[in-house]
């Protein structure tokens, strides 16, 4: 499980810290009324030109119709409106 292996889990601080970073989002208290988004980790490996794995890597997307990749849309406006997400299962910051 990518959870209890140190390579991913930096690999998903990694993430996460880009989007405190770029002020792409902010931790809030879930407000009364709201649905939240569902989310999850997309994991892949960097490899070299022989193949030989040389990071991890994780992307945090929304779940959908099709797979949101979050920071992108928000940092291009693909979202306009006000949105919550909830951490992915087993996640806490």
């Amino acid at each position: 499980m990518a959870l209890q292996e140190p390579s991913w889990v930096e690999a998903m601080n990694e993430e996460l810290n880009q989007f405190e970073k770029l002020k792409v989002w902010r931790f809030v208290e879930f407000p009364v009324g709201k649905k939240a988004l569902d989310t999850r980790w997309v994991f892949c490996n960097k490899q070299n030109d022989t193949g030989v794995i040389v990071r991890n890597m994780a992307r945090f997307v929304v779940r959908g119709f099709r797979q949101m990749d979050v920071k992108t849309s928000f940092l291009y406006g693909g979202v306009k409106e006000e949105i919550y997400v909830d951490q992915p299962s087993g996640w806490t910051k």
